[in-house]
């Protein structure tokens, strides 16, 4: 009786460690896509960052140390701005 259930525990334990790996290997691959997801979308967000400086005309001139400065001493307001009071936020 002993030796059939050591049997039964090690199928057991087996199938267990199989299905820990199992998951161990999801984790890993949506961990990764969220890192490359997240990538995508940072991309995209310094693409249109540069939309903007483009359609303000910035984008051959513009010195980027007094761009961050401006930036910087204007975080706040421009943070609070809606998307109903940035003028390219409407347009495609």
């Amino acid at each position: 009786m002993r030796k059939a259930e050591i049997l039964r525990k090690r199928a057991e334990l087996e199938r267990l460690e199989e299905s820990r790996q199992k998951a161990a290997n999801r984790i890993r691959e949506i961990s990764h896509d969220i890192h490359r997801l997240e990538q995508i979308r940072n991309r995209k967000r310094i693409f249109r960052a540069g939309k903007i400086l483009e359609r303000a005309g910035l984008l051959e001139s513009f010195n980027p140390d007094e761009l961050y400065a401006v930036l910087m001493e204007n975080r706040e307001r421009i943070s609070a701005m809606g998307e109903e009071e940035v003028p390219y936020a409407m347009e495609g």
